[in-house]
């Protein structure tokens, strides 16, 4: 199950990074509460793919298991 680390929860309260709008969303939809299928669902219905998780992953603001990471990869 994909989450926050202590860096994504303190980007959400700072809001210091430029992310984009699409990577936001996901940060919000990630809450250690949904997996990754339900996140990447909402994402995509938000108009935010598999792209910004990935993207969310490698700035170290989201920490997932490596076939979360796979499988994100596979939703762009």
């Amino acid at each position: 199950m994909p989450r926050r680390t202590a860096e994504g929860q303190a980007e959400l309260n700072t809001r210091r990074r430029p992310l984009t709008r699409r990577q936001r969303t996901v940060l919000i939809l990630v809450d250690g509460h949904r997996n990754l299928e339900q996140v990447l669902v909402l994402a995509m219905q938000a108009g935010a793919g598999g792209a910004a998780f990935g993207e969310l992953v490698a700035m170290g603001l989201i920490a997932a298991p490596e076939g979360v990471k796979r499988l994100s990869e596979a939703h762009p």
